[in-house]
């Protein structure tokens, strides 16, 4: 993992509407249907995005499961970051909206 995110166990770059995983590093997210399968917590805000509206666009979504916690931000309209991180250990919010922002740009440029 980078670094800068040391909390991390985990991460994938995913399209969401395919579920495709672009791209994985981490041994929980080795064969990628973990991350698939997360894009579907996406999916659903996409198509229930209006309920929502009142409350302004999703920055982010953090699942708490028992054993990790999940967070997806997204990089695109199109795009994912799947993170595992464990819970209790801090992750520094901005640097990771940032580095998804990042990857959006790159993503853009293709």
């Amino acid at each position: 993992m980078p670094q800068a995110f040391e909390a991390l166990q985990a991460c994938a770059l995913v399209e969401v509407t395919t579920g495709m995983v672009l791209h994985s590093t981490g041994a929980l997210m080795e064969d990628g249907a973990l991350a698939e399968a997360a894009s579907n917590y996406w999916r659903i805000y996409q198509r229930h995005g209006s309920f929502f509206e009142t409350l302004g666009p999703l920055r982010y979504c953090v699942l708490m499961h028992q054993q990790m916690r999940m967070t997806i931000v997204p990089c695109t309209a199109d795009m994912v970051l799947v993170l595992l991180s464990q819970d209790g250990v801090a992750l520094n919010w901005q640097a990771v909206l940032a580095q998804a922002a990042q990857i959006g740009r790159l993503a853009r440029q293709l």
